[in-house]
């Protein structure tokens, strides 16, 4: 995510920033007013990416140190053979993921003005 975020930052066409100081803009202005904006779509999408590793990451490790969860669900039916409990488990990762990215592409929608989505 933040490696995004610097990303969108330095991508920032410096027309942009040398206008808003020569029409009078302050450093907060600035800031607020054409960096921000013009980073959110770099923003948003390392947001997503990030999202979808938390994900992996908080499923593998119920996999590996828990009792509870989904990844211990299909951990649990993997040894005892049961096809259909890993594959419900999978389904229900596939979904949360879903769910998770078009909550943020929907977001990405309504404040990124010139996003492609």
């Amino acid at each position: 995510m933040l490696i995004n975020t610097i990303d969108g930052v330095k991508r920032i066409n410096k027309v942009f920033v040398e206008s808003a100081y020569t029409l009078g803009a302050s450093e907060r202005q600035i800031l607020t007013n054409v960096v921000m904006p013009a980073s959110l779509p770099s923003i948003f999408t390392g947001l997503r990416v990030g999202i979808g590793i938390g994900l992996m990451c908080t499923v593998a490790a119920e996999m590996i140190a828990v009792k509870s969860g989904l990844g211990y669900l299909i951990m649990e039916s993997m040894n005892l053979i049961d096809t259909g409990g890993v594959i419900v488990g999978m389904i229900i990762i596939g979904i949360i993921g879903f769910l998770m990215d078009y909550s943020f592409r929907q977001a990405e929608n309504k404040y990124v003005l010139w996003s492609g989505n």
